[in-house]
């Protein structure tokens, strides 16, 4: 409900908030879907951070698949970043990803404004990697910094 909310403030357009910081703030797939229809149409957002976020686990009273419900939650996050004003999103140590959120982490790579892109610590496999990394070389404007997790 507070994630909601927040969307909802964000999206108000006398909202000249540019820099948020909701890393460790315990917001799940199911507050990251409330915060992101907000995020789309904030007028003045240019840097998010939801870093140290369960994103990546379901509501514990979730009747679908706890990847179906994060699923949700990123689709609608790439969804909101790809229309939003953002530079910055910093998504680092949100769990393990799948090869379906890792698809639509890759789609974030494509939103042509934004520069910095923050994954460090996010389980996404070497394959989640290569498919980032892949999506980064397609890309027409430039990205300044992406974090990836380390891999030997």
């Amino acid at each position: 409900a507070g994630a909601a909310a927040l969307g909802a403030a964000l999206a108000e357009p006398t909202c000249r908030l540019a820099i948020l910081d909701l890393s460790a703030c315990h917001i799940d797939s199911r507050g990251l879907a409330g915060l992101a229809r907000g995020l789309a149409a904030s007028p003045s957002l240019k840097s998010l951070n939801l870093s140290r976020n369960p994103l990546m686990a379901g509501p514990p009273d979730a009747a679908t698949l706890p990847s179906a419900c994060c699923l949700l939650g990123l689709e609608a996050l790439a969804a909101a970043v790809t229309c939003s004003r953002l530079h910055e999103l910093g998504l680092c140590a949100i769990g393990t990803c799948d090869p379906d959120a890792v698809s639509v982490l890759a789609s974030l790579v494509a939103a042509p404004q934004l520069r910095d892109l923050s994954l460090a610590g996010t389980e996404l496999g070497e394959s989640g990697v290569s498919s980032l990394v892949s999506a980064v070389q397609l890309r027409t404007a430039p990205l300044t910094r992406l974090g990836l997790p380390m891999y030997s």
